[in-house]
């Protein structure tokens, strides 16, 4: 998956500031890296200042803010991206786990199906997807969200852990038992 894809076309950069801007995120990315997430929030949020208008400065603000659990804060951030860009498939995936986390599983979905629409093999978006369907009681669809991740990323165990339930939730046992083995030798 390129860079592209995820991101989308048609984002803005202003000359003016692009030196400052990039400077700043990368310290963003190299703090974050190395497990200082205080650091990183703070040249993310300047990043932000010196060009707040660029769909992928919001983004990366917003992911930090995801992974430093302030979703709110982080959600406010990544409705700003998929404003500036809404071919942004990183940034609606994103978003679909920020509302996955505040226990907005209708949102969550949507946005999930935004992201997939831009970039169909995304796996992570197709997790949130089959996770929200799975909260919501629609475990049929939600096997199927799974399955079709899991096409991509077959080594991802919480796909598989929520394939499991949901299969075991429709009374499936022995699916759910081989779900449950699966993950057993992934595991090891």
């Amino acid at each position: 998956m390129s860079d592209s894809q995820l991101e989308g076309r048609g984002s803005s950069v202003y000359p003016g500031s692009i030196v400052a801007w990039l400077l700043a995120r990368v310290a963003a990315v190299i703090f974050r890296r190395y497990g200082s997430l205080t650091w990183a929030e703070y040249f993310s949020r300047l990043g932000a200042r010196l060009g707040p208008d660029i769909a992928k400065v919001r983004y990366i603000h917003g992911w930090m803010l995801f992974d430093l659990e302030r979703y709110e804060e982080a959600l406010a951030e990544l409705e700003a991206a998929t404003q500036l860009n809404e071919n942004y498939a990183l940034a609606w995936c994103t978003k679909s786990h920020v509302l996955l986390r505040l226990g907005r599983y209708k949102k969550a979905m949507t946005a999930a199906v935004q992201a997939i629409d831009l970039f169909p093999d995304y796996h992570s978006a197709w997790y949130v997807k089959g996770t929200a369907l799975y909260h919501l009681k629609h475990y049929d669809e939600a096997v199927y969200a799974l399955d079709r991740g899991l096409r991509s990323e077959k080594r991802d165990t919480d796909m598989l852990s929520t394939k499991g339930w949901a299969l075991f939730y429709q009374r499936k046992y022995e699916p759910a038992l081989t779900v449950a083995n699966e993950i057993l030798v992934k595991s090891q």
